[in-house]
């Protein structure tokens, strides 16, 4: 659970992405622990380490778990598509390049009639409403199957 309770200002939208990326980064922190158990900082980058309540929340969370917070200043968090790119670039010199996919069917797509199907397994119904306040637990996800 995020360590830090959102303003009900924040709106619906963007509390759940920062409760998810938190646990996502939880999760890897615990992982990361079992590797190496003298890990002592927590280094977040990108686009969404320019976010102020995303930082303040990772830093909640490196408080909560004895870790120095690594964050560049806001104006180097930029789009990943050069970090991207670059992983890529390291990739190549390490000889890690993978062959590029088949191409694609006749009709310009991947997957067939059949991937339409497939994306219709799981059906994320959205918050409705404009009530629901962090920690109410209404902001979960309906999901069911079929359709």
């Amino acid at each position: 659970m995020c360590p830090v309770r959102f303003p009900a200002s924040l709106g619906t939208r963007r509390w759940p992405s920062c409760l998810h990326l938190v646990e996502k980064t939880r999760r890897g922190v615990a992982c990361a622990r079992e590797l190496a158990p003298e890990l002592r900082q927590l280094v977040v980058a990108g686009g969404v380490a320019c976010n102020q309540v995303v930082r303040s929340n990772l830093q909640a969370l490196a408080d909560k778990e004895s870790l120095e917070l690594v964050l560049p200043p806001p104006r180097w968090c930029t789009d990943n598509g050069v970090m991207v790119a670059w992983a890529g670039i390291e990739r190549l010199a390490l000889g890690w390049a993978e062959p590029p996919p088949p191409p694609l069917p006749q009709g310009g797509r991947r997957g067939g009639a059949d991937w339409r199907q497939a994306l219709r397994v799981l059906q994320v119904q959205r918050y409705q409403g404009g009530s629901a306040q962090p920690g109410s637990g209404q902001h979960k996800l309906n999901i069911r199957a079929g359709a």
